[in-house]
Order: C-alpha cells, then structure tokens, then sequence
C-alpha cells in the first residue's frame, strides 16, 4: 500500500512560528525607535554646532557682532543666525520638533563679536523628548567661541 504524504504546515506549526516572530518584533521595536531618537538627537547635535561654526565665521568674515537666536518656541524649535541689524542669513527650523534642545542658562540669543568670541559662555543638553535611556549631548561654547559636544550620561537620568 502506498503510504500518502503531507507537504506543508499544520494550523499548529503556523500558529506557533507566528507567535514567535510577534513575540520577537515586539521586543525590538521598542528598541529600534530608541535607536532613532537617539540618531535624531545626534543630528540635530551636529546642526547646533554647524549653525554656531557658521555664525562665528560670518562674525569674523564681517567683523561684526553675528547672533544665534532660539527659533519660534524656543531652541528645540530651531535656530537662525541673525548679523547686528537682524537681518537673517541662516535658519534650521524643525516644525515638529521630537529632541528637546534647552541653554543652562535660559539664553534666547549667542552674540558673537568680530573676533568670534562670545561676551560669556554657553551650554545646551540636548535629548530625545521620549527620554528613554538615550544619551545626553551637550554642546560647551567657551568665550572663544569654540563649541564642543561632550556626551554626560543618559537623558533620563
């Protein structure tokens, strides 16, 4: 007698495979948009201290005082670089903003003069808004006018 085989899978076999994979996806997705506020901030971290190089090498490009002001609502809603008479020359403007960009000392403004140096110094945490355990970036202006990022912890602690 010949013997009939069964090709495929049982409602079982495909039942389990399918819990696994849902089981699976909803481990990493949790992760995976962790990982993309965290490249987020890093972005926006870079076009913070591209906007402050830009703006101290117009200031001393026109020997003039050239500013660096919080758009809108405040930094996490962009910048713009501004010269003495308010005119703009740049802007960076994130309408939606998903990292939270603060200045320690709640400063609206960064005036740098002819030589490219700031009156004082500043420093902006920047981080995800949903925290979670990204990192926390900052970005130091000495009075030189010369930005750093330093990476200080996590966002949430």
């Amino acid at each position: 007698a010949m013997r009939e085989s069964n090709a495929g899978f049982s409602l079982t076999e495909l039942l389990v495979t399918i819990s696994v994979v849902a089981v699976l996806t909803a481990m990493t997705v949790p992760n995976f948009s962790s990982m993309l506020a965290d490249r987020e901030a890093r972005s926006i971290t870079y076009e913070l201290m591209s906007a402050i190089r830009f703006a101290r090498s117009e200031a001393v490009k026109r020997n003039s005082v050239v500013f660096v002001s919080a758009y809108g609502d405040g930094w996490s809603s962009g910048w713009m670089v501004t010269d003495s008479d308010g005119t703009e020359i740049r802007s960076w403007m994130f309408p939606t903003p998903a990292i939270n960009v603060t200045e320690s000392a709640g400063l609206s403004d960064l005036s740098f003069n002819g030589a490219g140096r700031l009156p004082g110094s500043a420093s902006f945490a920047i981080c995800a808004s949903d925290a979670g355990s990204s990192d926390r970036r900052v970005v130091r202006i000495s009075s030189s006018g010369a930005p750093v990022i330093e990476l200080t912890g996590k966002c949430n602690a």
